[in-house]
């Protein structure tokens, strides 16, 4: 299990140096391309690092403007932006990582030094170096020495004496010298702050009346809240989310910040009621609040009727609380409202009619209040887990501008209507509900349509063969209803469709004729249904873009075709609890998905539709979402299978997850199998296995769970 200090964690996370643009005269002697002393400054400044995932590979060559993450200046010919933010979507914190997701961090991570190259660029106005592991390095002094910022001998910030943006995320400042945290007080320039993670607990020691007078925009969101922030009362943009804020909410504090146009407390523990916030704000003269975010504490009581106040609102966002009554009226006086999210609270009755004169809206979120729309002009509707069934909301079919439409387990029991009138939509979501009746043909009409999910219901009937006007769908969900028949030609023939998702169904038929169009589907997930015949042949000449192959509880027989192993794609294959024999084919050690690092793309993006996988592993079933991009299992158990466990699996480097059991294999374990250093999960029980347990399997460090019982 690797862990991570966080101490050592995004030492160097973000510097943005707003410096004055140089300027060029007429006679300036302008050459295009790279200049010879740029491009050295960068090759130095890259031989300093190390790159795993080879993001810096495109730093080749003479123009370096060309360089991934180099920008230079439309009018000059000198670096002006560095931007080398690691790409990897990091959900949490670094050492909160374990296993194959920590491993996959690591690999996109930039490491090493920071060297005095840069310099050299002297006219450097960002850079980004975030969320990469520079682990224990400091902020360099040289770092200062940017053409208008001079930096002092004493404190590694207080020479930058320009700075006006300065971002320090994640960083651990109660591990910081108390001298270099005081020397934040010197930077009078500063415009914005951003500290988030970084530990305050210190500050208010150094800080007890801080005068940032230039400064604009504070973020300190995930730590503890110094007090002195009340004092700065230019503030425009104040995010304290996730900051372990406790109590109520009323501080006649907050009027001290009457230039406040964004305010975001999401995320914390404030009690009571928010009607004195809101007062104490609408003191201010200009009452510049635009945005409002409020979602996930423990508020209750009502939504105050002087929210009015605020005509410059455009964001109000109340979400997991306990506010009780009505949606006031005075919300008609919000002119330019975009986005209200109302969900997961107490609130009761229909939506006010005042809503609807809400002509800016675009999003609305009304997520656990069983409410019944009325009058809306909606792009977006968003309703999880509340009563709006039994019928199928028919107002949608007046929402001519409507992009996404997701009703998820809102209690509708009835049919699905025409979708004729639904052409813009680009989203659509209706899983778990009762949904009856079969999948209308209309939905052919939705030429827009990106992502179907109709899982969970209670569908029937075969799937329609009208799949061909829907050109730009790439996510289908079908999964866990009563369809029956195959599956449908021309659903397979759309080219931008990733993933196909049918388990727990009754369709049937051979598999031969079903797949064969399949040819850019990545993941292929048909568990649980009644498909039979062999495996075809050609699955290895077809299926070349499939990274998951889950054909798991069915009626296939026949033996394992070789041509699977010619799946270059390949990291999840399940073939389990099926009627298949014959031999386990000696190249599965071949497959090129299982034996280098090569994360996999999957349907993740949790705003829409998070795709996720049922895997037998550790002798239980464990769903995996978040990390599914690394993670590589083959499942081959509950079969008829004969022969031995081919040497060559040993090959297979980067699987995690290897399960043979109950199948009739022979022979002795592959002596090597300790090879599979990455193995977490090996179950090869109840087989006719024999021989002594291979000396190489104490040193699989990762293996977690063995299970061999039930052998000779």
């Amino acid at each position: 299990m690797h862990k991570h200090n966080p101490s050592h964690f995004l030492l160097l996370i973000l510097l943005h140096f707003y410096l004055l643009p140089l300027l060029v005269s007429a006679a300036t002697n302008f050459t295009a391309g790279c200049i010879e002393i740029k491009r050295k400054a960068l090759v130095q400044f890259k031989q300093g690092l190390q790159d795993p995932s080879g993001r810096l590979s495109s730093w080749v060559g003479e123009d370096c403007f060309q360089w991934n993450g180099v920008r230079c200046s439309a009018q000059t010919d000198v670096v002006i932006q560095l931007d080398l933010r690691n790409p990897y979507n990091l959900t949490y914190p670094v050492y909160l990582m374990f296993g194959s997701e920590a491993e996959a961090y690591n690999h996109s991570c930039l490491r090493g030094q920071i060297t005095p190259s840069l310099l050299d660029l002297k006219h450097l106005m960002y850079l980004d170096l975030s969320i990469n592991n520079f682990q224990g390095v400091q902020i360099p002094d040289f770092i200062g020495s940017f053409e208008d910022i001079w930096v002092s001998d004493a404190n590694w910030i207080s020479g930058l004496s320009s700075l006006k943006y300065l971002n320090l995320a994640s960083v651990n400042l109660s591990l910081v010298s108390a001298s270099r945290v005081q020397a934040l007080t010197s930077l009078l320039s500063l415009v914005e702050l951003h500290l988030p993670g970084s530990d305050l607990r210190r500050f208010p020691q150094f800080l007890p009346a801080v005068n940032f007078t230039s400064l604009l925009v504070l973020h300190v969101y995930n730590n503890h809240i110094p007090h002195w922030l009340f004092n700065i009362s230019g503030l425009v943009d104040l995010n304290l989310v996730n900051s372990e804020i406790r109590g109520p909410l009323s501080t006649n504090a907050w009027r001290n910040l009457c230039n406040l146009q964004g305010l975001d407390l999401s995320y914390n523990e404030f009690s009571g009621e928010m009607v004195e916030l809101i007062d104490s704000l609408s003191e201010c003269s200009n009452r510049s609040l635009k945005i409002l975010h409020l979602g996930c504490n423990n508020l209750s009581g009502q939504i105050p009727e002087s929210l009015g106040h605020f005509r410059s609102l455009k964001s109000l966002r109340l979400f997991g609380n306990s506010f009780l009554g009505s949606v006031p009226t005075s919300i008609e006086r919000l002119p330019f409202l975009e986005d209200l999210d109302l969900s997961a609270n107490k609130l009761s009755g229909t939506i006010p009619e005042s809503i609807g004169k809400l002509e800016a809206l675009t999003y609305l979120d009304l997520f656990g209040n069983p409410w019944v729309a009325t009058y809306l002009s909606l792009q977006v509707i968003l309703v999880n887990d509340c009563q709006m069934g039994p019928k199928f909301p028919t107002w949608l079919e007046t929402q001519k501008e409507l992009v996404r439409v997701t009703l998820i387990g809102v209690s509708i029991s009835d049919s699905i209507p025409s979708c004729q009138k639904m052409s813009m939509v680009l989203i659509l979501e209706l899983s778990g509900n009762s949904l009856t009746g079969e999948i209308p043909s209309s939905l052919n009409e939705m030429k827009k349509l990106t992502t179907l999910d109709l899982s969970n219901n209670q569908l029937s009937g075969e799937i329609h063969n009208h799949w061909k006007g829907l050109k730009q769908l790439d996510t289908t969900d079908l999964s866990n209803n009563k369809l029956c028949g195959g599956i449908p030609s021309s659903m397979c023939s759309l080219l931008l469709l990733q993933l196909v998702k049918l388990t727990s169904n009754n369709l049937s038929g051979d598999l031969s004729q079903s797949l064969q169009n399949c040819t850019h589907v990545a993941t292929l997930d048909l568990k649980e249904n009644r498909f039979t015949g062999n495996i075809p042949d050609w699955i290895g000449e077809r299926l070349l873009s499939v990274t998951i192959l889950n054909l798991r509880v069915n009626l296939l027989n026949g033996s394992i075709p070789e041509s699977i192993c010619h799946l270059p794609e390949l990291h999840i294959l399940d073939l389990a609890l099926n009627n298949l024999s014959g031999p386990i084919p000696p190249c599965l050690g071949n497959l090129s998905g299982l034996n280098s690092f090569k994360p996999y793309h999957v349907v993740t993006n949790r705003v829409v539709y998070s795709q996720e996988i049922e895997l037998y592993v550790k002798g239980r079933e464990v769903e995996y979402t978040k990390i599914l991009p690394v993670v590589n299992a083959i499942d081959l158990s509950g079969n008829h299978l004969k022969g031995q466990i081919p040497a060559g699996i040993s090959n297979l480097s980067y699987i995690g997850f290897l399960n043979l059991s109950w199948n009739q294999l022979t022979g002795e374990i592959p002596l090597d199998i300790g090879d599979l250093n990455r193995l977490e999960s090996l179950d090869l029980c109840c087989n006719q296995l024999s021989g002594p347990i291979p000396s190489s399997m104490p040193s699989m460090t990762s293996l977690n769970y063995s299970n061999s019982s039930y052998n000779n």
